[in-house]
């Protein structure tokens, strides 16, 4: 699945772990998130948010990723 990287703050959501902090499960593809689901990091709308695909990394953390390092 893809993942999606806010354009306010870098935060990338992936689909592969969710948001916890806001009852998102994992595996919830980003077109599947509320509409009212806001950044958990800046509280920024979904539509701040842009498709940077999939990550090409092997294993990898959220919150390690580099926003450059998969713009398409």
């Amino acid at each position: 699945m893809d993942m999606y990287a806010c354009d306010i703050c870098g935060y990338y959501y992936a689909p592969e772990y969710g948001d916890e902090e806001n009852h998102i499960a994992p595996d919830t593809p980003f077109a599947k998130l509320p509409s009212n689901w806001m950044c958990p990091a800046c509280n920024a709308s979904k539509d701040k948010f842009c498709r940077v695909g999939q990550p090409t990394l092997g294993a990898y953390d959220q919150y390690d990723l580099v926003y450059s390092d998969y713009i398409d």
